[in-house]
């Protein structure tokens, strides 16, 4: 089983939209640590639902270095980080 880590260090800012913050999680959907903002974001995204199912069979089977479903970076990072954005500001 693969043990090194599969995310980037904690710096202290949102991996998804740069915001300087110090609570963070996961992404459901890949490897970043994320703001609270972008973390709400994600949730009301379509894929939320299915990356969470995907990480549960993974955990499951034994995986615990699971990297998130596989998308195209660019076309889920850019509405993720709006969300947040918008979230933000409400």
């Amino acid at each position: 089983m693969k043990t090194d880590p599969i995310s980037k260090p904690w710096t202290g800012k949102c991996q998804r939209c740069g915001k300087k913050t110090n609570a963070s999680t996961m992404s459901w959907i890949n490897t970043e640590l994320i703001c609270m903002d972008c973390d709400k974001a994600e949730q009301n995204h379509p894929l939320y639902k299915e990356s969470k199912a995907k990480e549960l069979a993974q955990v499951q089977k034994g995986n615990l270095n699971y990297e998130g479903i596989g998308f195209d970076h660019a076309s889920l990072h850019i509405p993720l980080t709006l969300l947040c954005v918008i979230n933000r500001r409400a």
